[in-house]
């Protein structure tokens, strides 16, 4: 139960290194962090958790205290913060419209150039709002970064003494740490092998539990399909004796010619499956519904023109339309679109 209960811890803490820092945070509130904070003599290390308990200078900390931390941060019971004082960092106050908040983390890496001297590649950096002005529709926010050339040697050091940081943040005269995090997720340091490994054991699992799905997705196709046949049968049966009788009443042959009716119209796997093999490969569908008559579906394309010829040739649908105007996504540059047509039935013989 020992080697069982060190491998999940080592398991879980591999894969939670690896996921994002403020989904991190928010399941493992109450860490303990390592704050590792630059002096004139190298870096300072302080153990936070409630209240700040100096551990000392990293250089002179004694070596199996140091493999204590190491270990604590490896399985996940610990977080090494890299805490900047503020006289390290450059903040620049910036006004921007109030209407850009709302994607304003996505829109300050493409401004940093013309808002810094640098290019977003260069810097650590990080924004704080200071002032919303509904009345004049403005936003001021403090962007606070540093050049990533400046912390190359404590990035150095606190790797070799394995307790790379997890985030950058500022520390306040009052001894504790502003919340920000300069380090973007995507410049976590590269995984470790045993990040790799628990990563593809995870894979593994999910494999494997994907397997038993499509497993059990197959069964209950050959469910269905029994079924079907199934019915094929007694449908042939009961239209047997049907032509056996005399004479069919009035609402027999309603019920017949509902049912034929039925049959003809194409069933929904054929029409996903056609429409996979029509559309082609730059175009991604974000949704699709299906009725008795008409489909339609939302995505985006690299030539959203080019899909309503595709659909006036295609045998299983007509009268294609845009229900919506064409856009352009402002990812990608990718044209948005929405188009319904009808569904053709096929005539007899087909």
């Amino acid at each position: 139960m020992t080697l069982m209960r060190r491998f999940f811890d080592w398991w879980g803490g591999e894969l939670a290194r690896v996921v994002p820092g403020p989904l991190r945070r928010a399941v493992w509130p109450r860490r303990p962090v390592i704050a590792a904070e630059p002096g004139p003599d190298g870096l300072h290390l302080t153990l936070r958790q409630g209240r700040a308990a100096p551990l000392g200078p990293l250089e002179t900390l004694p070596a199996r205290q140091r493999q204590r931390l190491t270990r604590a941060v490896r399985v996940n019971q610990a977080e090494t913060v890299l805490a900047l004082p503020a006289d390290r960092v450059i903040t620049r106050r910036v006004t921007l419209p109030l209407a850009a908040e709302p994607d304003l983390a996505a829109m300050l890496p493409f401004e940093i150039d013309r808002l810094t001297p640098f290019s977003a590649e260069e810097i650590y950096y990080a924004h704080r709002v200071i002032d919303r002005s509904p009345g004049t529709g403005k936003l001021e926010i403090d962007l606070i970064f540093i050049p990533r050339a400046d912390l190359a040697g404590e990035e150095c050091a606190l790797a070799e003494a394995g307790l790379t940081p997890a985030r950058i943040d500022l520390s306040l005269p009052s001894g504790g740490l502003a919340g920000l995090d300069l380090m973007p997720r995507r410049e976590v340091a590269r995984r470790s092998p045993g990040q790799t490994l628990a990563i593809g054991l995870g894979t593994v699992c999910a494999l494997l539990a994907l397997a038993f799905l499509v497993v059990k997705d197959r069964t209950l196709a050959d469910t269905l399909e029994d079924r079907q046949r199934q019915l094929s049968q007694l449908r042939r049966a009961a239209i047997a004796r049907s032509e056996a009788l005399p004479r069919a009443s009035a609402t027999d042959l309603l019920a017949v010619a509902a049912y034929e009716a039925k049959k003809a119209r194409p069933r929904a796997v054929d029409l996903l499956t056609d429409l996979t093999a029509a559309l082609p490969d730059d175009t991604w569908l974000i949704s699709l519904s299906l009725s008795q008559q008409e489909l339609r579906i939302n995505g985006t394309s690299a030539d959203a023109n080019a899909l309503i010829g595709i659909f006036e040739r295609h045998r299983r649908f007509s009268n294609p339309v845009f229900r919506a105007p064409v856009t352009l996504a402002p990812q990608d540059g990718r044209e948005r679109f929405t188009i319904s047509a009808e569904i053709a039935v096929p005539e007899a013989g087909q």
